[in-house]
């Protein structure tokens, strides 16, 4: 008995190894179609057509033309179709614009309208540079590359295409040899009375199990790819000039504010008020700790002072945050005026999140006396507002 159930499970692993065999002999590796820098050829070498997931090879199959004399050709054409093309479109392209933040919202309206969306933005260099990842129907691939160049000026385009056609008939083979031989093996332990052997069997059904999964995910990658083409665009910011306002800060006090982290290592002289509710962490902020007071919805609030350097009133280095915070495109929500000062609340969107700032300082002998508050999200705002306001009041010298 026990050898009759070796000499199955033999005979099963073999014509499993066959069938596996047959998938690999016919397996080829993907092959890059084409990859081209824009240029004037690039609208004469585009293909033509909606279909450019599935490319048709088209049937090469010659007719035989000669015959033997007194004998009709009664052959039948075939009917089979022609093996269908995966291919995957990749594209980039670098284009230069006035306000990449401002793009990013018609670029978003622009894969909207062709059946996409933006899978990914990343926000680089206090937002001047963004780069975005679209996922577009491959049948509207060129389109969008087409109406790209609309946003701005044109800096790099690049695009690629994958044939894969081989391997995913290749994993698709070996996908289903591997659920047939655990369906089989399945049904085998059923009839296994011997442990070992039931052991044996097992490891191997847990074994197929996680080849099935890895390559049912490597099928699905490929089907997706091949559907929904990737274009990745990178948005850059024209350079700036001395003479416009986005032109960084001379002064490295404003330039290097920070909402989200502390800038200012002096901890200032005029006593700070803690908002209710919020933990007092002025004996760790002394030693260089991130906050001074924060909440538990996470707003922190801290102050600091630097010298007067260059020399300037309250009106000189209300217009440098200005300035500053224009360049970033912070968006202005409270402006007060404080004698010898000034108080700012700004609204932050990078373009996934929502933050908000709020700066405020006072020109006191040769110092800079700067108080600032940041809350992370909406709902923390919401919470907290006012609280934060409280804060940079405390800093003094309300008219």
């Amino acid at each position: 008995m026990k050898n009759r159930l070796f000499l199955s499970l033999f005979t099963l692993l073999a014509s499993c190894l066959l069938l596996f065999s047959c998938s690999v002999a016919d397996r080829r590796d993907a092959t890059t179609v084409g990859e081209e820098q824009y240029s004037p050829a690039y609208e004469k070498s585009r293909p033509k057509g909606d279909n450019l997931s599935r490319v048709s090879d088209g049937d090469t199959r010659a007719e035989d033309e000669e015959s033997d004399e007194g004998t009709e050709d009664n052959a039948e054409e075939s009917t089979e179709e022609p093996a269908a093309r995966m291919v995957i479109y990749r594209g980039h392209m670098q284009i230069q614009v006035v306000h990449p933040g401002d793009t990013l919202q018609r670029l978003t309206s622009l894969a909207k309208s062709q059946g996409g969306f933006i899978e990914r933005t990343n926000y680089e260099d206090q937002g001047r540079r963004v780069v975005v990842i679209l996922r577009v129907p491959v049948a509207k691939f060129f389109d969008v590359m087409d109406a790209l160049p609309e946003l701005g000026m044109v800096l790099s385009r690049a695009i690629q295409a994958n044939d894969v056609t081989a391997e995913f008939a290749d994993v698709e083979n070996r996908l289903k040899s591997a659920r047939i031989l655990k369906e089989r093996l399945e049904r085998l332990l059923n009839t296994v009375k011997n442990v070992e052997e039931k052991v044996k069997i097992l490891r191997e059904i847990n074994r197929l199990a996680t080849e099935i999964e890895t390559l049912s995910a490597r099928s699905k990658e490929l089907s997706d790819r091949a559907s929904m083409s990737t274009i990745v665009v990178q948005l850059s910011a024209e350079p700036r000039s001395t003479s416009s306002p986005e032109l960084r800060s001379p002064f490295p006090v404003v330039r290097n504010l920070n909402p989200a982290q502390r800038s200012i290592e002096d901890r200032s002289s005029i006593k700070a008020q803690k908002p209710d509710g919020f933990f007092d962490n002025t004996d760790d902020f002394k030693d260089g700790a991130a906050h001074q007071f924060y909440s538990p919805d996470g707003t922190v609030l801290r102050s600091g002072e630097v010298e007067n350097r260059p020399l300037g009133d309250a009106a000189f280095w209300k217009k440098a945050m200005q300035i500053e915070f224009q360049r970033r495109s912070y968006k202005e929500m409270q402006s007060v005026a404080l004698t010898n000062g000034h108080l700012f609340v700004y609204r932050i969107h990078d373009g996934l999140n929502i933050y908000y700032y709020g700066v405020a300082f006072r020109i006191t002998d040769k110092k800079i006396q700067i108080f600032e508050a940041f809350s992370p999200r909406e709902d923390a705002y919401k919470k907290d507002g006012a609280k934060m306001t409280e804060f940079l009041k405390s800093i003094g010298g309300q008219p």
